[in-house]
């Protein structure tokens, strides 16, 4: 701040002048008029000096004292814009910047920058903040990069150029933040789990293969494929790996055709050999451990705990499951008949009044039993692409276990989906089958009167689908090569909700589907950024959890969301946002000093 003296008519007037970025200035304060200041004091220009002096040793003091005219009448000032913006600045970006800065991404892109003209660190950071804070299509994030104060700007067409060159390289970064990950946080790799989803488009074609006669040139990626939300559109797969406490170390994108087993073992090959991570236990859901996906994760000092299909296990083998032999509780291994237990559950559902020892027999919940077992796999399907030929042979242990919370839950939600089949084949209403649907317990036959061509229809419900399925109420199954008690073995296996999550913060809090984009190099571009995005989020709760304080993922999100800032007549930045729990754990971790009422206009400029 400084002093302005200017001479009208017989008169001079004192002014504060304020020096604004761009070397222009503003009137900070208007101090008075000389002839109107000697009613207060003898030396009007010693005044006027002092009055400047105060106000900046009250700057330097984080204290600024306004003397202010607010005109009411006076105007928005008049722009060529078609909509009108908002003015006010997201601040909360500013810690997820201090996990990106710890990446030092800027390094990794200046080793693979080429020929091109914009920075891909600016932009890579600008989509993986978007993509968590305010989730859209490239447009939408290239038209919002206002919001966040001190985000540098770019040109929409080098973020669509940006996706084709962090697909190439994709691979390279993912191993890069693997080891930077490491610096950031602990990682827990004892334990791998690896699951996978897919991403709709909204569109209802499916991309085409070119072809060269009989040979195929080129596949097309977005495929019609089976989607976990049962939509129609054509989709594209995402692997994901995760450590033992949810933090993202691995992904894969495929086709939305690609049988989801054949997505498993290269990326496990170059966790190995890239990351140099070769001892560690594979977890898994049922759809992805094939015995051959068992048997990689046997060498190497690898071993695995999967969730093993009992309707899809050898007939030699149901026989020992169901089989009521060697069922023992899983809390003091006390032998118990399998029989007697369910008889005490379906007692509890049927009304009948059960004795204490009883209700206390189903509190203790989960009974086992354990068995060994043998399985072939051929050689080529262990290692991609081999040439091997012959079958070798593995041994590994099932452990079976029947919940009593399990049954009845299942019954209930069964019980529920048979009386609604019953009510459709009533009223005569026509349902899609799918895995879960009602419908799926309806048979259709076809039958004739007089022997001619059957087009009659008779609709019942199934008995044998409807048996079967309450053969299986209660059980679950897991399979591994470690020797382990049950309790080990499920606390191992009970960890995959945290890739669910991550899936979870994917889908419904950064909303990576439906995707906006549709070349195979943009799509894979844009999964990196939506991986980074998950990436940066966990080690963000991590630390807040390493505080003492876990939050909600929805609550956090709020909180960065709701942190901006609107400027003050160019004067001072005022927050627009409220103090909380989760912004008082944020300052703890990172100290950024963003829980102020207001901010000098320096503040978010300097570097």
């Amino acid at each position: 701040m400084r002093l302005s003296k200017i001479k009208k008519k017989n008169d001079t007037f004192y002014y504060v002048i304020e020096s604004l970025p761009g070397g222009s200035t503003k009137i900070y304060e208007v101090i008075g008029k000389h002839s109107e200041l000697l009613k207060i004091t003898d030396d009007p220009l010693s005044y006027a000096r002092k009055r400047v002096e105060e106000i900046n040793n009250s700057s330097k003091e984080d204290v600024m004292i306004f003397n202010e005219k607010i005109d009411f009448s006076e105007k928005i000032e008049e722009s060529n814009d078609i909509a009108s913006k908002n003015t006010s600045k997201n601040i909360g970006w500013l810690y997820l910047d201090e996990i990106i800065k710890k990446f030092d991404l800027e390094s990794f892109f200046l080793k693979h920058k080429g020929k091109q003209k914009y920075n891909l660190y600016d932009i890579n950071k600008h989509l993986v903040v978007n993509q968590i804070l305010n989730p859209g299509s490239k447009m939408n994030a290239w038209e919002n990069i206002d919001n966040y104060i001190g985000m540098n700007k770019y040109d929409l067409h080098q973020s669509y150029r940006f996706l084709t060159d962090l697909n190439n390289c994709k691979d390279e970064l993912q191993s890069y933040l693997f080891k930077k990950t490491k610096e950031i946080i602990e990682l827990d790799t004892s334990v791998l789990m690896y699951d996978l989803t897919n991403f709709y488009f909204e569109t209802e074609e499916e991309d085409i293969d070119f072809l060269d006669g009989d040979n195929i040139l080129q596949y097309g990626f977005r495929k019609y494929g089976k989607s976990k939300e049962n939509r129609p559109n054509p989709i594209v797969h995402m692997g994901l790996f995760v450590d033992k406490n949810g933090i993202p170390i691995s992904f894969t994108v495929e086709k939305g055709n690609t049988n989801e087993q054949e997505t498993v073992l290269p990326i496990e090959t170059r966790i190995i050999k890239e990351y140099g991570e070769s001892k560690y236990i594979y977890c898994s859901d049922a759809g992805l451990n094939s015995y051959a996906i068992r048997f990689f994760n046997m060498m190497q000092g690898r071993n695995y705990v999967v969730t093993h299909s009992l309707k899809k296990t050898e007939e030699k083998e149901k026989d020992l499951i169901f089989k009521d032999l060697n069922w023992k509780y899983k809390d003091n291994d006390e032998s118990v008949s399998l029989e007697y237990f369910k008889s005490l559950c379906d007692r509890l559902i049927s009304g009948d009044e059960l004795t204490e020892e009883e209700k206390d027999i189903l509190k203790r919940d989960v009974i086992y039993k354990e068995f060994p077992t043998n399985h072939k796999v051929e050689l080529s399907k262990i290692i991609p692409g081999s040439k091997s030929k012959g079958k070798i042979e593995f041994e590994e242990t099932i452990f079976i276990t029947f919940s009593a919370k399990f049954y009845l839950y299942q019954k209930k939600i069964f019980n529920k989906q048979l009386s609604r089949a019953e009510e459709w084949l009533e009223k005569g209403i026509e349902k899609r089958k799918n895995q879960n649907d009602p419908s799926r317990f309806i048979k259709e036959d076809n039958f004739t009167k007089s022997g001619e061509l059957a087009t009659d229809k008779l609709k019942t419900i199934n008995d044998s689908t409807v048996e079967d399925e309450i053969k299986y109420h209660g059980f679950y199954a897991v399979a591994t090569n470690l020797n382990l008690s049950i309790k080990e073995v499920l606390d191992i296996n009970s960890n995959r909700w945290l890739i669910e999550y991550c899936f979870r913060l994917l889908k419904s809090f950064f909303d990576t589907r439906p995707m906006y984009v549709f070349t195979e190099e943009h799509i894979k571009g844009h999964l990196t950024v939506c991986y980074q995005s998950l990436l940066v989020f966990q080690i963000l709760s991590k630390k807040l959890d390493e505080l003492g304080t876990h939050y909600s993922a929805r609550a956090i999100l709020d909180t960065l969301k709701n942190m901006v800032i609107s400027n003050h007549s160019n004067r001072y930045y005022e927050s627009n946002y409220t103090n909380s729990k989760v912004l008082q754990s944020l300052e703890k971790a990172y100290q950024l000093k963003l829980d102020k009422k207001q901010y000098k206009m320096n503040k978010f400029t300097k570097k």
